[in-house]
C-alpha cells in the first residue's frame, strides 16, 4: 500500500524561474551515464494540431540555451 510520502513530485526551473503549473507536464525522464552527457526529456501538453495553436512551444519559455533545472522529491 503506498503512503503519502511514496508520491514524488517535481519542480522545473527555467532560466532561474518556477515553470507555471498552468501546463500539463505529462513526463520527465532524465538519463545519466558514465562518460556521457546527462540528457533529459520533458513531454508537456501543447496546444491543439487542429487549430494549429501551440501557445508553449511560441512562448519564450523553452527557447534553445535556456537553462532548465529539474527538482525532484520523494
Amino acid at each position: 500500500m503506498a503512503s503519502v510520502n511514496d508520491l514524488a513530485t517535481f519542480e522545473l526551473l527555467v532560466g532561474g524561474s518556477t515553470f507555471t503549473a498552468d501546463y500539463n507536464v505529462q513526463s520527465i525522464s532524465v538519463v545519466s551515464e558514465i562518460n556521457r552527457i546527462t540528457t533529459a526529456t520533458i513531454v508537456i501538453q501543447d496546444g491543439n494540431p487542429a487549430g494549429e495553436d501551440f501557445p508553449i512551444s511560441d512562448s519564450a519559455t523553452f527557447v534553445p540555451g535556456a537553462t532548465i533545472e529539474i527538482k525532484a522529491r520523494f
